[in-house]
């Protein structure tokens, strides 16, 4: 669910910018561009909520295979993670959440700064309210006269003033005439830093550059074409303008801030059929983003690095991942008394491959799935090494399908082979509880092969005499310990895996804790 909420958030960022054609030739009309922008904005969200919303039902494939304990479908719902995400978030928290929820309503600014409530709403539902609202902030808040600072015939600048920006929309429910208050933070953080929309002509559309500060830093810029929505920030940019925020609001600035910021990130929605969007993440320029006492997380460039095309009407929906190698150094402080640092890294040569969602088959396709060769190290010791595939190019094709009883078929090929090798010698003496010595250092494998044919197994779920595990349907699994050679847990084709009980004393925690049996 993370993954497309912050997949639709960045879409609605991005209708921010949709405009219509404009004809270059022509002086730009700015009452024309703006109100149809509102209108397309709204069409252009609600289109998504349509196109994507069947992904995260809770009925759903998805939803049914993650609770059978599998990895696929959080693979496809919440894809970017850290990795990726940390830089987008730099940009769209760099304004002050009032500020933000003003500019782009209270339904995306909760998802952007994660501060969303539950709700009862359908996902498609949060899609039009969000649509809705975006559609009148455009219209009654931000592109309006009293904003409007001057048009040159090819820009059209609106610098936004507290009035009526930071008035709050009224309530759905609220008498007719309603005016609600300014919002006095955002009043206070507008009069402080003012915040300009330049919107120019851009190819068969319009751009709309959201700049920050007498300097007219920009912070993101909106492109929209006639079938194609993106919003590009310039990391190096967006920090000159954070930083011109930080400087301006002192304590009442955003609590986060970056030592570095540089790359290009794309947040694009294409539009392809009524119900049919393409949402995609791109890495257009490599990325660096350092938090101030914080993580540095390095990505290399992908375009794109995640694009999710769904179609509401066949209900399919298929994720292209292709995130390149990237670099997490995270300070190391496991007793809180140590100075700032980033002693802790972790590096992963790139995650890939497609995953393709047929939710009336209740199936997800798997082709070349897999990622590179995953390290953690503190100050240059390994600690910890995670290999998948080594021998099959690091990926694995198959399908996972849901069962009638929502148990979770899974096939695969070649094979599964999963090799931890994890050593905590180096830093044990600074870890506030420091591991046994049985599990100070050691290698794990776990490994379902069957020739030259596919491996495939079930989850089973529990009954009365049966704690739930999974059955091998085809090939062999084994579940290996370099420190326990004798205590390897074979499962053979037809054999149930299940772990009724922790590990009795003496034994390996992780082996001695399986059991293999005849499935119920």
């Amino acid at each position: 669910m993370k993954m497309v909420n912050q997949l639709w958030s960045a879409g609605l960022l991005v209708v921010l910018g949709v405009a219509a054609g404009c004809n270059p030739s022509k002086p730009l009309d700015e009452k024309q561009a703006t109100a149809t922008a509102a209108a397309n904005a709204e069409t252009a969200i609600q289109q998504a909520g349509k196109a994507l919303s069947f992904i995260v039902e809770d009925s759903g494939t998805l939803k049914t295979v993650s609770s059978a304990g599998t990895s696929t479908g959080t693979v496809m719902s919440q894809t970017a993670g850290d990795m990726a995400a940390r830089g987008a978030v730099a940009a769209s928290t760099a304004m002050p959440r009032s500020m933000l929820k003003a500019l782009v309503g209270p339904t995306v600014s909760a998802q952007l700064t994660g501060t969303a409530m539950p709700t009862m709403m359908t996902t498609e539902e949060q899609f039009d309210q969000a649509a809705s609202e975006l559609r009148k902030l455009m219209e009654q808040r931000l592109f309006v006269d009293t904003n409007l600072e001057g048009n040159d015939g090819t820009t059209a600048t609106y610098l936004l003033k507290p009035d009526p920006t930071c008035r709050p929309l009224p309530a759905d429910d609220a008498p007719a005439g309603t005016v609600p208050d300014i919002d006095a933070h955002c009043q206070d953080e507008l009069t402080k830093v003012p915040v300009r929309i330049a919107v120019t002509h851009d190819g068969d559309g319009s751009k709309l550059a959201v700049q920050i500060g007498p300097a007219r830093l920009q912070l993101v810029a909106f492109i929209v074409h006639s079938d194609f929505l993106a919003a590009d920030v310039d990391l190096a940019m967006a920090k000159a303008a954070s930083d011109y925020i930080d400087a301006q609001l002192g304590t009442d600035a955003p609590s986060r801030s970056f030592d570095r910021l540089a790359g290009t990130l794309r947040f694009s929605l294409k539009r392809l059929g009524e119900q049919k969007v393409m949402a995609a993440f791109s890495i257009l320029q490599a990325v660096d983003v350092a938090e101030t006492n914080g993580p540095e997380i390095l990505t290399a460039a992908a375009d794109p690095a995640y694009a999710l095309t769904g179609d509401g009407a066949s209900k399919l929906a298929t994720l292209q991942v292709g995130l390149g190698a990237s670099e997490i150094d995270d300070p190391w402080n496991p007793q809180g008394t140590a100075p700032a640092n980033r002693d802790e890294r972790m590096t992963v040569g790139g995650v890939y491959g497609t995953y393709t969602l047929d939710e009336n088959a209740k199936k997800i396709t798997l082709t070349d799935v897999g990622m590179g060769e995953e390290k953690v190290s503190v100050r240059g010791m390994t600690i910890l090494d995670l290999n998948l595939n080594a021998d099959a190019l690091r990926r694995f094709s198959g399908a996972v399908t849901v069962n009638a009883d929502d148990t979770v078929h899974v096939e695969l090929m070649p094979s599964f082979n999963v090799n931890l090798a994890y050593d905590y010698q180096s830093i044990a003496s600074e870890l506030a509880s420091p591991p046994s010595a049985a599990t100070l250092h050691d290698t794990y494998g776990v490994a379902l092969a069957n020739g030259a044919g596919a491996v495939a197994f079930d989850t089973v779920k529990a009954n009365g005499t049966f704690t739930g595990g999974l059955k091998v349907v085809a090939g062999t699994l084994t579940i290996s310990a370099a420190s326990a050679p004798d205590a390897t847990v074979t499962v053979p084709a037809g054999k149930c895996l299940s772990s009724p009980a922790a590990a009795p004393a003496g034994t390996n925690p992780l082996l001695g804790a399986l059991s293999v049996s005849d499935c119920p």
